[in-house]
């Protein structure tokens, strides 16, 4: 095969000539440039300085940027000598876009263009190819090379070289573009030349000249002056790629694309490959080495996943430390993460992990150490989590330990990084020596929001001991609200005694973050149903939360029993009642109360006195639950239905009022049965009970008591029934406690005698025997002999209407005359008076007696006994006497 053609391009450049016309002058141009750029070639295109007279020199090369960047100048000048002027020029230069003279593959091209003075009308034809250069060795090389690429970066004034264009090529040449672009040097310079706003980068000067650049600002070198000797490890090494390879290229020492940077124009870019070198081949068994190279791409602005290499030596390095935890190790993994940047690959994120976690396990103290360089308050975020997790992972005392010897700050920066390192920390602070530390760390949480937010669920889970409320009660508060159902399922899930304090956060919690639904939601299916109780009964305060309680599905039937019974017996009569005008709260609480039998009779007793119900309904629970009450409960129960139960028909409720006659208290039973709560009708009935009952010896004692209550109500209506049972009570009152009767008895006479439309009869029949008998003040009808002190101490004051015992006979047939009593009831008042002639024989000579007792006789007939015999005794013995 030949040999490979080389690549080629070929490129029109503008160009210009200046020389002297009157002055130096613009001669001929192919092309208009901006006035800015125009006036900079003018002026760099003359002399570069004035010669001394008759000195001569040899034509010369500028290259510099023009201000508008669109250009860069490549200019060649000769000395005028047929120019009437002494120290006139000529000057040629190209105006090659900027782009094509930094990637132009050669420069050698350019410069023979400018071999030629003529001046034509056309652009200039170059043809760029890759040229090779004849090696290039003689002194001052190495100063240049130093100048220029290892030291700070600086205009060069290059004294006494010989070769300046073959320099000044090969330095071109082997220039990166972006330093190509702006680099401006001249070959010989009489004196400093300068661009708009700097000098030129080199310039090139004959030694007779080195007194004018005595104010130079930049670096000055002299080839005479090399000793042999270089200052940088680099010179060999770069003298040689530029002025001794066929090819010059910089570039080919740039492994990285340090030269590509585009701020970095000077010999930083250079060094920075250089060393990039160097610290690559010690990389593999040197780790600060490898801290070296991602410095080195930090300052590119380069991940170091943009070389693999670096990524596979990070990943190495870091299993190595992990295997191996010193303190020095440690340094070296906290200034490697450090370096590491953005977008970490995953491989990498787990070997950071990996080893901060093992270090961390196995040097907790060095980890938490906070007056280091690399102490854990200042250490890269990537190695937070994993040394947090690293310190979760200790046993309980291990880790007790190094949480004491740590700062509050410290804590809760690993707590911000490690749900697990949070719970660690709750989970240990549990003895009272601890309070302090946990106010400075619950302080510190409350004033960083990220804190709260970061740690609550670590901590919720850990919370066991009260101690540690008030750290957690900082971070709820910190927390956003969306969070609370977890955390509270996190702290009802830990299994731990005496944290009460914990439970009322939570609680006070829910209160402050409207959060209530959600808590009780979690206590219900809390793993401890003591501590969800707890909960439960402390929202369960209103109507609302105790609906919600009631309706929730999710709730076992017995668990509901025994939350609603803990509530009958804990709320205050006040809110219980209020619970109970809601249907469906009312109906859950008597089923609790039932169901709970015979447990649940305190709580059922007192449900019962609270209930807003009526009183059947009242009586049916009482039913239900007497089967299963205690003799005690069920007298409880049916005392605070006391009111309801008497207000019921007796008749068809004897089941649960005759216990209660037999048990009750007699003044309260007849201070409700009578009550003016009452109407007439339900008095009487009341009565009628009493009277009837088997237990109605334990009233006769109170029956002042009873006779007031039934002769206070204006309004009577007792009914037939009412009044029977009065008169039976009196009656009976009459034999056993007559002296309670007589204080009485003249009062329930006198109000009956005015109810002359209502039953009354058997009451004035009652009453009656025991007034006359007092009247008389003779005889006293079948009575104690005590009765005859009491009638004696009875005031006559109470009875006005009859004055005489006879008066007091005809006053009551001409009521019973007149009235719509039964009138059997006239002669069981004289039978019981032991007057019964006088009664009949008055009756017989009244309008209408004959045909009244006839009445009566017909109400003997159906008298009951034992009473008929004795009244029918009465009568047959009335018609015997004649009367």
């Amino acid at each position: 095969m030949g040999a490979a053609i080389p690549e080629f391009h070929l490129m029109q450049v503008d160009q210009q000539w200046h020389g002297y016309r009157r002055g130096h002058q613009l001669i001929s141009s192919t092309i208009e440039l901006e006035p800015r750029d125009q006036d900079l070639i003018d002026k760099l295109s003359d002399a570069s300085g004035s010669p001394r007279p008759g000195e001569m020199f040899a034509p010369y090369l500028t290259v510099y940027p023009l201000p508008s960047g669109r250009f860069s100048v490549i200019a060649r000048t000769w000395q005028d000598l047929n120019a009437t002027r002494s120290g006139t020029v000529f000057t040629r230069s190209l105006l090659v876009p900027t782009e094509l003279w930094a990637t132009a593959p050669s420069v050698r091209p350019f410069f023979e263009t400018l071999s030629t003075q003529d001046i034509t009308k056309e652009r200039a034809q170059i043809v760029t190819t890759a040229s090779s250069w004849e090696p290039l060795n003689e002194p001052g090389l190495g100063q240049l090379v130093e100048a220029l690429f290892l030291e700070r970066a600086a205009t060069l004034a290059a004294f006494g070289y010989g070769s300046v264009e073959e320099i000044t090529g090969r330095l071109l040449q082997s220039l990166w573009p972006s330093r190509r672009a702006s680099m401006a040097i001249c070959t010989f310079a009489l004196s400093p030349r300068l661009l708009p706003e700097r000098d030129f980068d080199v310039v090139f000067a004959p030694d007779s000249a080195r007194s004018r650049f005595t104010r130079w600002a930049g670096r000055k070198v002299n080839a005479s002056l090399e000793g042999g000797f270089t200052r940088h490890e680099w010179t060999a090494q770069l003298q040689a790629h530029i002025f001794i390879d066929p090819n010059p290229s910089l570039r080919a020492l740039d492994e990285i694309g340090a030269l590509d940077a585009g701020d970095r124009n000077d010999g930083s870019a250079l060094r920075l490959s250089l060393l990039w070198s160097d610290l690559r081949s010690k990389a593999h068994s040197s780790p600060t080495a490898l801290l070296g190279m991602l410095d080195i791409l930090s300052s590119l602005g380069r991940q170091p996943w943009s070389v693999p290499e670096v990524q596979g030596l990070i990943i190495r390095f870091l299993s190595e430390s992990s295997s191996s935890p010193t303190p020095d190790n440690w340094r070296f993994v906290v200034l490697l993460v450090r370096k590491l940047g953005d977008g970490i690959p995953l491989s990498v994120i787990r070997s950071v992990f990996k080893a901060g976690r093992l270090i961390a396990r196995s040097l907790p103290a060095l980890v938490i150490r906070a007056n280091d360089d690399v102490s854990t308050t200042t250490l890269p975020h990537l190695l937070r989590p994993p040394v947090a997790q690293g310190l979760a992972d200790l046993d309980e005392d291990k880790f007790v330990i190094t949480l004491r010897g740590c700062l509050p700050d410290v804590i809760v920066s690993l707590m911000k990084e490690s749900p697990s390192f949070s719970t660690a920390v709750a989970t240990s602070l549990n003895d009272d020596a601890d309070a302090v530390l946990v106010k400075q760390i619950a302080d510190l949480v409350a004033g960083d929001p990220l804190a709260a937010k970061r740690s609550i669920g670590g901590l919720a889970k850990g919370a066991r001991s009260s101690i540690v409320a008030p750290l957690l009660r900082a971070a709820i508060q910190g927390a956003p609200a969306s969070n609370f159902g977890l955390l509270a399922r996190n702290v009802l899930a830990a299994n731990a005694r005496s944290r009460s304090a914990i439970i009322d956060t939570l609680i006070e919690a829910s209160r402050e973050m409207l959060q209530k639904d959600v808590l009780l939601r979690e206590a219900l299916v809390a793993p401890s149903v003591s501590e969800g109780d707890q909960i439960i009964l402390e929202l369960s305060r209103d109507r609302t939360s105790i609906k919600w309680l009631v309706d929730a599905r999710f709730v076992h039937a017995d668990r509901l029993s025994s939350l609603l019974l803990t509530i009958i017996s804990t709320e205050s009569d006040a809110d219980l009642r209020e619970l109970l005008r809601e249907g469906r709260i009312k109906d859950a609480l008597i089923e609790a109360s039932l169901s709970g039998l015979p447990g649940s009779g305190k709580a059922f007793v007192r449900l019962l006195r609270l209930l807003p119900v009526a009183a059947p309904s009242a009586a049916s629970l009482l039913r239900q639950a007497r089967v299963t009450l205690s003799e005690s409960e069920y007298h409880d129960a049916s005392m605070q239905l006391l009111d309801q139960l008497l207000s019921l028909d007796p008749v068809p409720h004897a089941d649960l009022l005759d216990p209660l006659l037999a048990n009750a208290e007699p003044a309260r039973l007849v201070s409700v049965a009578l009550s003016t709560a009452f109407d007439g009708a339900q008095v009487g009935r009341n009565v009628a009970a009493i009277a009837q009952s088997k237990s109605v010896a334990r009233f006769i004692p109170i029956v002042d008591q009873i006779n007031r209550r039934l002769t206070d109500r204006r309004t009577g209506g007792y009914g037939q029934a009412g009044y029977d049972g009065w008169a039976r009570i009196l009656r009976l009152a009459r034999k056993s406690h007559p002296e309670a009767l007589l204080r009485s008895v003249d009062a329930a006479l006198n109000y009956a005698l005015t109810r002359v439309n209502e039953p009354a009869g058997a009451v004035v029949a009652a009453a009656f025997p025991l007034v006359y008998a007092r009247l008389k003040k003779d005889s006293v009808p079948d009575v104690p002999n005590n009765l005859i002190t009491a009638m004696i101490m009875l005031p006559l004051s109470l009875i006005t209407d009859w004055d005489k015992a006879k008066s007091a006979r005809h006053g009551v047939v001409d009521e019973f005359l007149r009235s719509k009593w039964e009138p059997v009831e006239l002669l069981r008042a004289g039978v019981d008076a032991h007057i019964p002639r006088k009664i009949l024989g008055y009756l017989i000579g009244r309008p209408g007696g004959m045909a009244y007792l006839r009445r009566i006789e017909s109400g003997v007939r159906s008298y009951p006994e034992p009473g008929r015999t004795v009244l029918k005794a009465a009568l047959d013995d009335f018609h015997k006497s004649g009367s």
